[in-house]
């Protein structure tokens, strides 16, 4: 019996993947893809990151910017528009699969007069958000690290995550919060005073200024910094 065929088509086989995975680490060309969206009218911005690190930011512009920078280029960031609504999210692409160690990066730049709401939705992605101001923010993810900076908490706040560390930032050591921080397993820690607190096992609230703003954060496992 002839072998020679049989060994010519399992060596194709083998080498397939092992010819992807080096062209993979050989590449260092990355694009960066970018979309716009007029705000007027806009009350929600709903983020679906996925496992994709997010930057997100708040910047003095007329509209929303989104940019996503793929490790080999190619088309990757999908942005719906409604009347009230604008949505951002990312397709799946077997060519980002392909770069091991180099996933891609999404950032958003939001107009900093916008009020409404923006909410982010994440698997196994990080979230970083920096000079935060004027709008609501939710966030809800299972796993990943939170790091937000506010330049103003002057709107609502609510984090939800299973498994990581939150952390936030103020600029402002006084400002109109109710706060409702809780861990199942976990630090929490906050870096002023709070009025009328109530510390449980598992939860820390309180009041600074007139408690106006809502802030809850909770995470099943990972510490709460607040400073």
């Amino acid at each position: 019996m002839n072998h020679k065929p049989f060994i010519r088509r399992f060596g194709l086989v083998f080498m397939l993947p092992v010819m992807l995975f080096l062209s993979a680490c050989g590449s260092d060309e990355a694009t960066e893809e970018s979309r716009h969206a007029s705000i007027e009218d806009v009350n929600t911005v709903h983020i679906d990151h996925g496992s994709t690190p997010l930057q997100l930011e708040v910047a003095d512009i007329d509209s929303l910017e989104a940019s996503l920078v793929l490790p080999r280029g190619g088309d990757g960031l999908v942005l719906d528009e409604s009347p009230n609504s604008v949505d951002i999210r990312l397709k799946s692409n077997i060519s980002q699969l392909l770069n091991l160690g180099k996933k891609p990066r999404l950032r958003i730049l939001i107009p900093s007069h916008f009020e409404g709401k923006v909410v982010v939705q994440g698997s196994s992605g990080s979230v970083t958000g920096t000079g935060l101001r004027s709008h609501s923010l939710d966030i809800q993810g299972k796993s990943g690290n939170i790091k937000l900076q506010f330049a103003e908490l002057n709107n609502d706040l609510n984090v939800s995550v299973h498994s990581g560390n939150v952390h936030v930032q103020l600029d402002d050591s006084k400002p109109n919060a109710s706060w409702r921080l809780q861990s199942t397993s976990g630090r929490r820690s906050i870096a002023f005073p709070l009025d009328k607190q109530s510390e449980q096992k598992r939860r820390t609230e309180g009041i600074t200024g007139g408690g106006s703003v809502e802030v809850n954060i909770e995470t099943r496992s990972g510490n709460i910094t607040v400073e």
